[in-house]
């Protein structure tokens, strides 16, 4: 993700760092050999000197700044005043991700994980309404439970006229937009996947089918 974001968007040539350990195209969640900055400077840049090398207050940072021609120091505690501003960017940036879109201050993730409980249970109770419930009222009780529906065109929307079927094509790989697709339709539909753990395969209220991005067989699953 660094790497990425440091290449496309600050236009850097070269990246070095502490990989994630993999098996296979697999990450395990640990990390590879743990980089050490100044062994990795030198090990990069060999008898040169750096122009210029940025750091924090640690000893570990010393060490890599004092390599460098000219040193800067980040003073950690004041980090909010030193956000740039929005207008200021290099160029427009846009942070696409559902999972964590918020700055995680300390306060922020504590109200994060006390949040968490009451969400698993929402989330299971949910699910077992959005199976078990028929689809006029599940969405009731997704509205009672907190979540906001906004249908465009008249609800339920009128079945086609034609016998071959509709093809809809979602914007996301989950499986939310086949799920609020199937309940604002008011019937089921099957949904091809692609990358899914199956555990969501089993708990999804209509038909997947997976795909494994091999042309030939996708196309006669298809």
């Amino acid at each position: 993700m660094v790497e990425g974001f440091l290449k496309e968007y600050m236009k850097v040539n070269d990246v070095v760092g502490t990989e994630l350990h993999t098996i296979g195209n697999r990450f395990t969640g640990l990390l590879s050999d743990l980089l050490v900055k100044h062994k990795a400077l030198k090990g990069y840049f060999g008898d040169k000197q750096p122009d210029v090398g940025l750091g924090s207050s640690s000893h570990h940072d010393h060490q890599f700044i004092s390599l460098c021609k000219e040193a800067y120091v980040v003073d950690g505690r004041n980090i909010q005043s030193s956000v740039m501003p929005r207008d200021k960017y290099p160029k427009p940036l846009i942070f696409h991700e559902g999972r964590l879109a918020f700055l995680p201050t300390p306060l922020e993730t504590l109200c994060m994980f006390l949040w968490l409980p009451f969400v698993i249970v929402l989330v299971i109770f949910r699910i077992l309404f959005g199976i078990c419930l028929p689809y006029l009222l599940a969405i009731l009780y997704g509205l009672l439970s907190g979540v906001q529906l906004r249908f465009q065109n008249c609800f339920p929307w009128p079945k086609p006229q034609h016998k071959n079927g509709v093809l809809y094509v979602c914007m996301h790989i989950t499986l939310l937009d086949p799920f609020f697709l199937s309940t604002a339709l008011c019937k089921p539909l099957t949904a091809v996947t692609y990358n899914l753990s199956k555990m969501f395969e089993i708990i999804a209220p209509f038909r997947t089918i997976g795909l494994t991005r091999d042309r030939k067989q996708d196309g006669e699953t298809m």
